[in-house]
């Protein structure tokens, strides 16, 4: 009960506490996407906003929740948009989402947790007087931003809202260039170590490598056989198109957690074709089919074939949902959700929760 304590989802406040929130400059995370996959709700976000709630926007983690925080942008607008007639759904807050505005979802990933984390500029400063602070483009601040293309809009923070993976133009980390288009990096900053993400893969090639490799990854089970039968010979896909090529900067941090974590593990996480491994094997190793292997037999549709790419334009089936979730799915989910856990005993249901807390 105290500033800057903040709460990830807080599905389970109460319209009551609020206030109280709000007063004590405590905030809320904001994960609609994995909420409502997971959940079939989420936060009565116009609720938070109204009283005065400080409110971030995160993409919880990558099982249930979206690839990056652009996407979790698109999805908070979705809903929005369609719970701006509560009736619609049942899963709408009983107040909609209606006047809720785009300038408001940019600052749930500028200002806001820069304000949450107590690193936000004021009077030229960071609020806790010592680091630089974040959230801002501002002399003295960080430096670690975006720019991405002018699309056909009038409003700035729209502009931001609806970007996409072809219009990130530039990424600048603590005042360094790390990815970008590469008419910048190889023209206007000239850099040098860069990477070609563009035709970014779907499926192994080159990255295929023994799983025996990452027994460090995940070492609460340094030693087991992960049985996942991952095609060798994938083709690469391109389906972003993108019409200038996107570059990664690759360059020595000489880290010692990143040496110490090359030497266990061969991964080297000063290169993108190494990120993308380690995310790759994160992703297949939350798998039902590796956690409860007899689901493998029932459902082979599940067996994970490919590392996931970075790029979703490169995954129709994914980006299919992802548009489609909001408008299609959740009512669907709605309706079959609680009976789907009840015959097939999934997850941990709301009852039984509570029996163990109270136990």
């Amino acid at each position: 009960d105290m500033p800057h304590m903040n709460f990830v989802h807080a599905i389970g406040i109460k319209k009551a506490d609020l206030p109280l929130m709000a007063k004590q400059q405590m905030g809320i995370i904001w994960s609609p996407f994995s909420n409502l996959l997971l959940y079939n709700e989420t936060l009565d976000i116009k609720a938070a906003l109204e009283a005065n709630i400080n409110v971030a926007l995160g993409s919880d983690w990558t099982p249930t929740g979206s690839r990056a925080v652009l996407e979790e942008l698109k999805i908070a607008k979705k809903y929005i948009e369609f719970c701006s007639n509560p009736s619609r759904s049942p899963i709408c807050p009983k107040t909609g989402t209606a006047g809720i505005t785009d300038e408001q979802l940019y600052k749930m990933v500028t200002e806001n947790p820069a304000k949450m984390i107590n690193h936000f500029e004021e009077n030229g400063v960071s609020t806790d007087g010592k680091e630089h602070s974040v959230g801002t483009i501002k002399v003295g601040a960080m430096a670690s931003l975006i720019a991405v293309s002018l699309n056909d809009t009038k409003n700035a923070f729209t502009n931001l809202v609806v970007a996409n993976e072809k219009d990130v133009n530039l990424v600048i980390v603590d005042g360094n260039v790390v990815y970008g288009n590469e008419t910048y990096l190889r023209g206007q900053l000239k850099l040098e170590d860069l990477e070609d993400l563009s035709q970014h893969i779907v499926g192994v090639n080159n990255l295929q490598a023994s799983f025996k490799d990452f027994s460090v990854i995940g070492s609460e089970t340094p030693d087991i056989d992960l049985g996942l039968k991952i095609p060798k010979d994938l083709p690469t896909q391109d389906s972003c198109k993108f019409s200038i090529r996107k570059l990664f900067v690759s360059k020595s941090s000489n880290e010692d957690t990143v040496i110490e974590y090359k030497n266990k593990t061969g991964l080297n996480l000063d290169l993108f074709r190494d990120i993308q491994k380690l995310l790759g094997v994160a992703v297949m190793t939350q798998s039902r089919n590796l956690i409860e292997p007899e689901h493998t037999a029932s459902r082979p549709e599940y067996v994970t074939k490919y590392f996931a790419p970075l790029y979703s334009c490169n995954d129709q089936t994914y980006l299919n949902r992802f548009n489609q979730f909001v408008t299609e799915e959740l009512d669907k989910n709605t309706a079959e959700r609680d009976e789907t856990i009840r015959k097939a005993n999934l997850g941990r249901t709301a009852v039984k929760m509570a029996e163990d807390y109270h136990d």
